[in-house]
């Protein structure tokens, strides 16, 4: 019978082959999840014929007994009007505590599409802050993997550091990927979070082209 001092040695010997395999597996990187704007935590699913709006609070009031919110959609972004004034109602479906929003929260609201001066909120989502989540840049190249799927490398249309955008089929393309070409100027909305590689990468939810306002 193997006595235990080569039972013991053996046993780390295992461990270690264990651990060498267990570390060259390649980890995770935050920000390159696919899954989209549906992932966020706590998003509403909006109703059927409704009008989307998704801008940044410049202004909270309380009119006839309702939260009155003044949208401005941000640079690069457009949802038909620079600006929309919402009333928050007791018919709103929302993803976030209504009394904690403030000046400067990026939201999205889907509403009736009328011409009113305040229109009704039927739901509203909290989205990450606009500054970290809306990119708008031009393309230095594109890399598509097969009709759904690829990468986009932008450079800021601002100056700054290039990033890497995947995206797949869970992503909503509003522009024709085809009739790209370099220079042309893309507006991506994301997650806000990226690895740590150079370039930074992350996944697209949306890829439009950059409005010009």
């Amino acid at each position: 019978m193997m006595s235990k001092k080569f039972l013991l040695p053996g046993v780390a010997v295992l461990l270690c082959v264990f651990c060498l395999a267990a570390c060259a597996q390649p980890a995770a990187e935050e920000g390159t999840e696919s899954g989209g704007i549906a992932s966020i935590e706590g998003y509403v699913e909006p109703p059927a014929d409704t009008a989307q709006y998704r801008g940044e609070i410049a202004a909270v009031a309380v009119e006839n007994g309702e939260t009155v919110l003044t949208l401005k959609q941000v640079e690069g972004t457009d949802f038909g009007t620079s600006e929309l004034r919402v009333a928050v109602t007791g018919d709103t479906q929302s993803s976030a505590d209504i009394s904690t929003l403030m000046q400067g929260d990026y939201v999205e609201v889907w509403y009736g599409g009328g011409q009113q001066e305040v229109e009704d909120a039927l739901v509203l989502n909290l989205l990450p802050v606009a500054q970290s989540s809306v990119f708008n840049g031009t393309l230095v190249e594109l890399v598509q993997q097969d009709d759904s799927s690829g990468s986009i490398l932008l450079a800021p249309v601002d100056g700054g550091e290039e990033m890497l955008f995947s995206y797949d089929a869970g992503t909503s393309v509003y522009v024709n990927l085809q009739d790209l070409m370099s220079g042309d100027e893309i507006n991506v909305f994301f997650s806000g979070a990226s690895t740590m590689s150079v370039p930074p990468q992350a996944y697209a939810w949306e890829l439009r082209q950059v409005y010009a306002s």
